[in-house]
């Protein structure tokens, strides 16, 4: 029997504020963890996809402030603009009207974030790009904000030290020189990165680590998950009008089960754009999530799929990790990620004791990716069957509507912008490669 969130060597006010949000019984890696982080131990946590990881650092780093509340306590990295909204928001709920938090994230006002940051917000939330941008242009900003920084996060941690980020936590972490300092590393994934670091860091017996999978059967789905995978083969040329008619057949109630809302995700931002005019030009209501979009828009889009304003999302990666939208009922694979990312992916739908669905779109080439995403979940997956016949009759349709909207998004000004951009770096990188004449 899990106890309850009474048992937890919190405050009072702290227990009162987690029982308003629905958090009763810990989860187990709140179980975990939490006592660990209140120790003073570093700590490693792996957790699947909507398993609370988010309050498992947050309500122990809110009772230790709450006995020392100054300047910025806690920093906390995340891979994405959009959950580093929601971890603000969760801190919020959690902190009560006295704690005072700040995002720092591209597509917001440069000159805005650096007085927010003199102002020394009590917990702050950032992306590593644009927080190495601040510490690149205010030299001694590290050694005046964040001189008694006692709590770094390291959320999504697989993608954040994956290489992506390492430039820019080259410029963060050796700033941050608060000897007092807990770390703290929480991801859905295990890698090989995570292992190295957990093996370095145990030695010094600093490190605390957690794996929910430790003891389970092989395979990173969520064990308590219904989750029912599957895959819809078509030709190459098909398959938009293959994705068309299987949304027609879930519209229609002709699916055999209840799809109230869904993600499609799509590898890069130009497909996630052009598909979405596509589908909502053939009447198919959605709204778009990437990188490069306004983050106004991107916060009023996922607001409103949140909401069920509308009940499709058409999505890059950003939408896959730490989000917390419990209402998904299927995932699409517009086309097959890497396992890892499959497994992200998927872990939007189902969550809880909800059931969910996952379908990947695949063609002839897709097959050994499909192989390597079955090899890694420990399962095969199961294929749909979709009427050709059906196809057919509307793919002459989805074809014309999505060279329309392939053209309204090529001539768009956030995708001409960064063609013209890509294309300067090409002669430069041309440039240095050619020999002198």
């Amino acid at each position: 029997m899990p106890p309850d969130i009474g048992e937890l060597d919190i405050s009072q006010a702290l227990k009162g504020r987690c029982k308003e949000m629905g958090l009763s019984i810990p989860t187990s890696v709140q179980i975990a963890s939490i006592p660990e982080i209140l120790q003073g131990k570093n700590v490693l946590a792996h957790s699947p996809t909507g398993s609370g990881k988010t309050m498992a650092f947050a309500i122990p780093i809110l009772e230790k402030w709450s006995s020392d509340p100054h300047g910025i306590y806690a920093l906390v990295l995340c891979p994405t603009r959009e959950l580093g909204s929601q971890i603000k928001e969760q801190f919020e709920s959690l902190g009560g009207t006295s704690l005072r938090t700040a995002l720092i994230i591209g597509g917001v006002d440069f000159q805005t974030q650096a007085i927010e940051l003199e102002k020394r917000p009590h917990v702050l939330i950032a992306t590593p790009g644009r927080l190495a941008d601040h510490f690149d242009t205010n030299e001694d900003l590290a050694k005046r904000v964040f001189s008694n920084l006692k709590f770094l996060v390291i959320d999504e941690a697989d993608r954040i030290l994956g290489g992506k980020f390492d430039e820019q936590l080259q410029s963060i972490i050796p700033r941050l020189q608060s000897k007092e300092k807990q770390t703290l590393f929480f991801t859905a994934t295990m890698d090989d990165n995570l292992r190295l670091l957990a093996n370095s860091m145990s030695t010094k017996k600093k490190l605390f680590i957690y794996d929910y999978y430790d003891g389970k059967p092989a395979g990173p789905i969520l064990d308590e998950r219904r989750l029912g995978q599957s895959y819809i083969f078509c030709p190459p040329d098909y398959k938009d009008g293959y994705l068309m008619e299987f949304l027609r057949m879930i519209k229609k109630g002709e699916y055999p089960e209840r799809i109230r809302s869904m993600i499609i995700f799509t590898n890069t931002c130009k497909d996630c754009q052009v598909l979405g005019i596509t589908l909502n030009t053939l009447g198919f209501d959605n709204v778009t999530l990437h990188s490069r979009m306004d983050q106004k828009l991107r916060l009023e889009a996922l607001s409103r799929f949140k909401s069920s304003q509308v009940s499709a999302l058409i999505a890059t990666d950003v939408a896959s990790r730490g989000l917390d939208i419990p209402q998904v009922d299927m995932v699409i694979n517009y086309a097959v990620p890497f396992p890892t990312d499959y497994v992200h992916r998927v872990g939007r739908a189902g969550r809880g004791s909800q059931k969910g669905f996952a379908v990947s779109i695949i063609t002839a080439r897709d097959i050994p990716f499909l192989a390597k995403v079955e090899e890694f979940i420990g399962e095969k997956v199961t294929g749909i069957k979709i009427s050709e016949e059906n196809v057919l009759k509307i793919l002459t349709e989805v074809i014309t509507t999505k060279r329309a909207a392939t053209i309204q998004v090529e001539d768009s000004d956030q995708f001409t912008e960064r063609a013209k951009i890509n294309e300067r770096k090409r002669k430069i990188l041309e440039d240095v490669l050619s020999p002198d004449d």
